[in-house]
């Protein structure tokens, strides 16, 4: 089953509070979580502030200090594979996500997470699927769809993360 038929599952892909914790075990299945990028806010560890499709905001920090986050811009929207919870180590304050050093599982999709949304949902739905053919430029000048083709091309390669 495609990885993008179940997009808009909240089991598939939970909201930040919905994600196990560090110290709860593992879902048999895979899960994902989907978020926009709000903010970074990197200082010395790369840092981002990112909010969930239930617009919940959290950090999601990368171990790896030598991490590049210059793909991942203000707006596009990132998905991170088997992500867990750390729980605040204060009262009022919220968790975060933490992506360890090594961890492959981690895309940065160049689009809105409302407009990645929609899409995903179309190549769920069979639309979509196939690369960009005769019809391209045309497509890209007159009709606006070289951002969404990027957005596909991203999503075809997320899709195949669990392949």
């Amino acid at each position: 089953m495609s990885l993008l038929s179940n997009f808009t599952s909240t089991t598939t892909f939970p909201p930040f509070d919905s994600l196990p914790s560090t110290t709860s075990p593992s879902p048999s299945e895979p899960w994902y979580l989907v978020a926009q990028i709000f903010e970074n806010m990197t200082i010395t560890q790369p840092t981002l502030i990112c909010r969930d499709r239930n617009s919940a905001s959290f950090a999601l920090t990368f171990e790896d200090r030598d991490f590049s986050l210059s793909s991942f811009k203000k707006g596009f929207t990132v998905v991170v594979r088997r992500a867990r919870r750390t729980e605040a180590r204060e009262e009022g304050k919220r968790g975060f996500v933490t992506v360890e050093k090594g961890e492959e599982g981690v895309r940065c999709l160049p689009g809105s997470m409302e407009r990645v949304l929609v899409l995903a949902g179309d190549m769920g739905e069979g639309e979509g699927k196939e690369a960009c053919g005769d019809c391209q430029v045309k497509g890209w000048t007159e009709k606006g769809h070289k951002s969404d083709c990027k957005i596909y091309k991203a999503l075809r390669e997320l899709d195949e993360l669990e392949s």
